[in-house]
């Protein structure tokens, strides 16, 4: 595996060398790098977090 950094971008490089990675797990992982992109930025505290899903909850 080759993790690559740029100034714009980061670049991993995955060996297909018969790992099993199928489109699900792979979307996965992307998936979940990009909500930490997302979080990361983010200046809501977990309280903020709770109470926008206690009030989700209440409205479903």
């Amino acid at each position: 595996m080759v993790l690559e950094r740029t100034d714009k971008e980061i670049i991993i490089r995955i060996p297909d060398d018969g790992i099993a990675f199928g489109a699900k797990e792979l979307q996965n992982l992307i998936n979940y790098i990009r909500y930490r992109q997302l979080v990361s930025k983010s200046i809501a505290t977990q309280e903020d977090a709770n109470q926008l899903a206690k009030e989700a909850n209440a409205n479903w």
